[in-house]
């Protein structure tokens, strides 16, 4: 897998200016072969070539952004001799627009909403594969014929910061006209599922709420509570579930120390997922309790520190509703590293 990537910007405005504008190209060259008795994929070549405009407008307290993306793509595949497949030349033209706005409404609030419609187009993995994936166990079949994945979308978000404390609350409505995904057939190929790359219509609603607060301050020492939950619910055209959709998730933590000493405790908890596609299975939720500590013997300028890290402390047994390899492999158990390092 060789690749090669050039960017190019100019940005046109000085420092303090109302307006600022950044003018910019890139170029992205991939050439990906797979070797052996079973390539995954044929030989090919993807080609990119993109312009872009990003234009900030500051009239506080409003600032308001607004950016135009084209890239011409080019997919090409060689015949592969084990395969059989056809030669196959694609080609896109994309455009993408986003925009939006951030308002203060006080020294320590403020909101920001933002739009976009994107293009993208589909990669040879989603294209060209046809065989064994070992990282998946299954057997994976691309579909030469995708199009261009289309989607538009709003997001809202509200920020707030002040001395001790700081939050942010983000939730997203995208809608895709052309959603490329990989869903199980139900087909049993040499005791693997096949997996095949679709496109449909679908939508996705999340959100995401994080925040962190100290507690106590005491000279040099100080404790910290922080917590994030978040939640993705994702359908398709037919109102069935998109595939491998995470459930939710809360996390709460803890540190306290000093610029010496510190430590950190948190626990993480993933919900069920029991909203979930045709021949997919349920996930089961579970917990993670993570424990760490970091020591600067020298003080809080060292450059020696000296680290403790337990991770899953309980040993639960967890498994990521995302991953293609859940059913297989669960997340690490307990897991404890003691580290040395040094920076100069």
């Amino acid at each position: 897998n060789l690749g090669y990537e050039a960017r190019l910007e100019a940005v046109l405005g000085q420092a303090g200016r109302d307006l600022k504008s950044t003018l910019g190209g890139q170029f992205y060259a991939r050439d990906f072969r797979v070797t052996g008795p079973a390539p995954l994929l044929p030989p090919s070549q993807t080609e990119q070539i993109a312009f872009f405009a990003l234009h900030e407008l500051n009239l506080n307290p409003i600032k308001l952004e607004g950016s135009f993306r084209y890239e011409h793509v080019g997919i090409t595949s060689a015949i592969d001799p084990i395969l059989a497949n056809p030669a196959i030349d694609r080609t896109f033209d994309l455009f993408s627009l986003s925009g939006g706005g951030n308002y203060a409404l006080s020294s320590d609030w403020k909101i920001a909403l933002n739009g976009h419609y994107s293009e993208r187009a589909p990669v040879v993995e989603e294209l060209f594969t046809q065989g064994v994936d070992p990282g998946t166990q299954g057997q994976l079949i691309g579909n030469p014929a995708l199009g261009v994945e289309a989607s538009y979308g709003i997001e809202a978000i509200l920020r707030g910061k002040g001395r001790g404390w700081s939050g942010s609350a983000p939730s997203y409505y995208t809608y895709f006209s052309n959603y490329i995904f990989a869903r199980e057939s139900g087909v049993i190929v040499d005791g693997l599922p096949v997996f095949q790359f679709l496109e449909d219509g679908a939508w996705y609603l999340g959100f995401e709420v994080q925040g962190s607060v100290d507690v106590a301050r005491v000279n040099d020492w100080s404790v910290k509570l922080d917590g994030l939950i978040d939640y993705t619910r994702a359908t398709l055209s037919d109102r069935s579930p998109v595939p491998r959709i995470p459930p939710l998730r809360v996390l709460f933590g803890a540190e306290a120390g000093s610029p010496a000493l510190n430590g950190r405790a948190e626990i993480e908890y993933v919900f069920d997922q029991q909203r979930i596609s045709r021949f997919e299975t349920p996930t089961d939720g579970f917990a993670m309790v993570n424990l760490s500590v970091a020591w600067r013997p020298l003080g809080r300028d060292s450059a020696l520190q000296f680290r403790i890290a337990a991770a899953n402390l309980l040993d639960a047994t967890g498994r990521r509703h995302a991953s293609l390899l859940k059913d297989f492999a669960p997340l690490t158990g307990r897991d404890v590293r003691v580290g040395l390092r040094y920076a100069f």
